[in-house]
């Protein structure tokens, strides 16, 4: 089996990617050992996810949600404690039984200044969307849209002979742009992608198929689009502008699998109403 990023022998790896980390809390989405190799697992963690996380948006996210870093730890933020020895102080949140609680560094000076009274407000800075034409996040979508082609179809986890098959689809030239793009940086400065809200964070859905039709919060939904009127055949293929949408937390963001133009699909959302493609007649969103 070879590598769909690099290429390379990856039989013997033994890492799981996940096409959205799991510190925003995927453990379901992901592919087979091998599919992406050590070395490119190792650099789109460390190189791509990890600064991805450490922007002020997704720290701010991963916090007010208490979704733990994959070691399993909570996330502090920095928050505001006006008092001359208070200032920026780490925070973080935990949830049990009793409510939330709000923990400090042992050493942190504002516990005493709150027990003394000084101290009886906190400022919290909010971040709502990660800063836009954003460079590492362009290149993250990038790898997720060229993982989720490898994900939706890889339908049969044994057949390694159709693994093979799905892996020499995605080294046609067709894909060549998208996959540098993500593992290198090559082929263009920066690929557009759009980006909005579409709902809030603690928004609820129901489904009666899903969840015993009780009310449930979406952490990450992915799909492809097909923009239907962009369809063509050339050289006896259909070809059309076909785009990646993910939404993580609420944020819709969309990127063009064969182009860095997301032009078309803003044309679609103006003659659409600005419907999200990833929305479903059958989901009701309830708050």
């Amino acid at each position: 089996m070879n590598c769909i990023f690099c290429h390379a022998v990856s039989d013997n790896c033994k890492s799981i990617e996940h096409i959205i980390p799991e510190s925003l809390g995927n453990k379901e989405h992901t592919l087979w050992k091998g599919a992406v190799c050590d070395k490119c697992n190792n650099y789109f963690a460390t190189k791509i996810e990890k600064e991805l996380l450490e922007q002020p948006y997704f720290v701010a996210t991963r916090h007010n949600n208490v979704i733990k870093t994959k070691k399993g730890h909570l996330v502090p933020n920095k928050y505001l404690f006006p008092h001359k020895q208070g200032g920026w102080q780490d925070v973080w949140f935990d949830y049990n039984d009793n409510g939330m609680n709000i923990i400090f560094e042992h050493n942190s000076p504002v516990i005493q200044l709150i027990k003394d009274g000084k101290i009886n407000k906190m400022i919290v800075p909010i971040c709502n969307e990660p800063e836009p034409n954003n460079y590492i996040l362009s290149r993250f979508l990038a790898k997720c849209a060229f993982e989720y082609i490898m994900l939706i179809f890889d339908s049969d986890t044994n057949n390694y002979a159709y693994r093979r098959e799905i892996i020499e689809f995605l080294r046609e030239k067709q894909f060549d742009s998208i996959r540098k793009y993500a593992r290198y940086g090559d082929e263009v400065k920066f690929w557009k992608y759009h980006q909005r809200r579409i709902y809030g964070e603690e928004t609820q859905f129901i489904d009666k198929k899903e969840s015993d039709g009780q009310p449930y919060e979406v952490l990450h939904e992915m799909c492809l689009f097909v923009d239907k009127e962009t369809v063509s055949k050339s050289d006896n293929r259909i070809c059309a502008e076909t785009y990646f949408v993910i939404v993580i937390m609420g944020i819709e963001y969309v990127i063009n699998i064969g182009e860095p133009e997301i032009k078309g699909y803003e044309k679609w959302l103006q003659k659409n109403n600005y419907k999200s493609p990833i929305e479903r007649n059958y989901e009701k969103r309830i708050k």
